[in-house]
C-alpha cells in the first residue's frame, strides 16, 4: 500500500495519534499521527523502537547497510564520529562550493544551448537528470573532496551508474518488500537476481567507492599535508571502521545524499512554475539581498544567504509538501506502549512525512496549499506556523533523525538561489500535474520547462 491512504486518514480519521491497518499481506500496522505519539518513538524512548531487521536486509541490497540502515552501538559511535562534518560550524564553509557547482549547472545549460538567442526559451525535457547529476558533483566536491564532474561529462559511466542505482525496478523494489517478511524473504532474494540493470548499477556505486577508499589511502601515505575534513577522511581517521563499514557507509552517504537533494531541486522548480508570483517575489529577494550575484566572480558566504528570509521560506515550504523520503519504519523490540496504548514486541510502527507535513490538524485547513508565507516572521521562521517541531517530520528528529540536514538545507538554497536569479522558468503545460516517482526518493516523474536566460 502506498502513502496516499495514510495521508487521507491523518485529515479524515478521527484518532488518538495511533492508527490501527492492514498492509500488504494482512500485516499489521500502527501508523503515528500527532506530536506526542512521535516524540515517544522518535526521542525518549527511541532504543525500544528500531529499523525493522527485514527492512534493513532488504533495502541494504539496494543502498548499502550504512549509518541510515545500522542500529545499536555501532550507529551511535559512527555517527558520533561524522557529527562535526555535518555540523553548521563545518558546513557554513561549503556554501561556495554548492554556489559554483549551482552555477557550472547553469553555464553547463547554456552551453547545450547556445546555438539559441541569449533570450531566447528552450526546453528542457530531462532536468531531473541534471539535478542529479549537480547533486553528485556538489556531494564529490563538497562532502569526499573528489571531484566527479558528472556535470561537464554526463556519459560517464558515473553518471549513469549513480541514476540507475537510485532508480531502482519495480521488480528491485517489490523483491526489497518481500525481504521485509521471513515466508516471502526467499522470493525476494530469487526476484533480486532478475534486475539486471539495477544489480549492475549497483555493483558499479560499490566498485566506485572502494576505488575513492584506496585512493584516500594512498594520498594518506604520501601526501605531505593533511587533507581538508570531509566524509571521507573522518571515516578513515577513526581507525573503527572495516573496510566494509566505510564502503557502506560511503554509498549510503553518495546514493541517499545526491538523490534526496535533487528530488528537493526538482519539486523546488515545479512549485515555482506552479506560482509565478512566488518565483518573481524570491527573484526581487534574491536581488535585493545579494546585488553581486551576477557578478561572475563573486561568490556569497553563508551568512548572506543564511539572511535570505524568503529563499529559506520557499525551500522550507518544499521540504514540507514534499519530503524525499515520504515513509520509514520502526518495529518494537520490547514489549512497550505508545501514549499508554500497548504495543506488543515485533509490531510495526509507520512514520509518515508525507502524511504529517500535510494534516491539518497540525497545519490548519490550507495544509496542502504551498504557501512560503507560512514560514515568514520570527514566530514563524522556525515551525512555519505549526505548534510542534514533530509537525514538520521531514528529517525526522532525535539521533535517528537526518545527519545531513544542515547539508541538504544549504545546498537546496544555493541551486534554488542560483538558478532563480540565472533563468524565469515555466513547465511547457501549465496544466502539468507531476505524479511522484519512487526510487531512493520521491520525485517528480516528469518535469518538462521552458526555460529563459535573464539578461545580465
Amino acid at each position: 500500500m502506498g502513502v496516499e491512504p495514510l495521508r487521507e486518514w491523518i485529515n479524515e480519521v478521527p484518532n488518538n495519534g495511533l492508527l490501527l491497518y492492514h498492509d500488504f499481506m494482512n500485516w499489521e500496522r500502527v501508523f503515528l499521527t500527532k506530536p506526542e505519539a512521535l516524540t515517544e518513538v522518535l526521542v525518549t524512548r527511541v532504543d525500544e523502537f528500531v529499523k525493522p531487521p527485514h527492512f534493513v536486509q532488504g533495502l541494504g541490497k539496494v543502498f548499502g547497510t550504512g549509518l541510515l540502515f545500522s542500529e545499536g552501538r555501532r550507529h551511535k559511535e559512527h555517527r558520533k564520529q561524522f557529527e562535526p562534518v555535518f555540523s553548521y560550524q563545518h558546513i557554513k564553509d561549503m556554501y561556495q562550493i554548492f554556489w559554483k557547482k549551482a552555477e557550472r549547472l547553469t553555464q553547463e545549460i547554456d552551453r547545450e544551448n547556445r546555438a539559441r538567442a541569449p533570450t531566447r526559451a528552450f526546453l528542457i525535457s530531462n532536468f531531473g537528470e541534471w539535478a542529479s547529476r549537480t547533486a553528485l558533483d556538489i556531494l564529490g566536491s563538497a562532502g569526499l573532496g573528489f571531484e566527479f564532474r558528472t556535470l561537464s561529462d554526463p556519459d560517464q559511466e558515473l553518471s549513469w551508474t549513480y541514476q540507475k542505482a537510485c532508480q531502482p525496478s519495480k521488480t528491485a523494489i517489490f523483491a526489497g518488500i518481500l525481504g521485509f517478511s521471513g515466508p516471502t524473504r526467499a522470493l525476494g532474494n530469487v526476484a533480486m537476481k532478475f534486475t539486471d540493470d539495477f544489480a549492475t548499477a549497483r555493483g558499479a556505486a560499490e566498485r566506485h567507492c572502494n576505488s575513492l577508499i584506496n585512493d584516500r589511502k594512498k594520498y594518506f601515505l604520501t601526501a605531505s599535508t593533511e587533507p581538508k575534513l570531509d566524509i571521507l577522511t573522518t571515516a578513515l581517521r577513526s581507525g573503527t571502521m572495516s573496510n566494509d563499514d566505510l564502503t557502506n557507509h560511503l554509498m549510503t552517504f553518495l546514493l541517499a545524499g545526491h538523490d534526496t537533494v535533487a528530488a528537493s531541486f526538482s519539486w523546488a522548480l515545479y512549485y515555482l512554475c506552479k506560482h509565478p508570483e512566488i518565483q518573481m517575489r524570491l527573484r526581487q529577494a534574491l536581488k535585493s539581498c545579494l546585488p553581486q550575484a551576477r557578478d561572475p566572480s563573486w561568490r556569497p558566504s553563508a551568512a548572506e544567504i543564511d539572511q535570505i528570509d524568503y529563499l529559506h521560506a520557499v525551500c522550507n515550504e518544499v521540504l514540507r509538501l514534499r519530503p524525499p523520503v515520504q515513509l520509514s519504519q520502526r518495529v518494537a523490540n520490547v514489549d512497550t506502549s505508545i501514549l499508554g496504548q500497548v504495543i506488543p514486541k515485533g509490531t510495526v510502527i509507520i512514520l509518515c512525512p508525507l502524511a504529517v507535513n500535510r494534516s491539518r490538524e497540525l497545519w490548519s485547513h490550507d495544509a496542502d496549499e504551498f504557501k512560503p508565507e507560512r514560514w515568514m516572521g520570527p514566530a514563524n521562521s522556525r515551525l512555519g506556523g505549526a505548534e510542534s517541531p514533530y509537525a514538520f517530520l521531514t528529517f525526522l528528529f532525535g539521533r535517528r533523525g537526518c545527519i545531513g540536514k544542515t547539508f541538504a538545507k544549504a545546498e537546496l538554497a544555493c541551486l534554488l538561489a542560483v538558478w532563480v536569479n540565472s533563468f524565469e522558468t515555466e513547465l511547457t503545460d501549465i496544466g502539468h500535474e507531476a505524479k511522484v516517482k519512487n526510487g531512493i526518493a520521491a520525485k517528480p516523474a516528469e518535469l518538462p520547462l521552458k526555460v529563459r536566460r535573464i539578461p545580465e
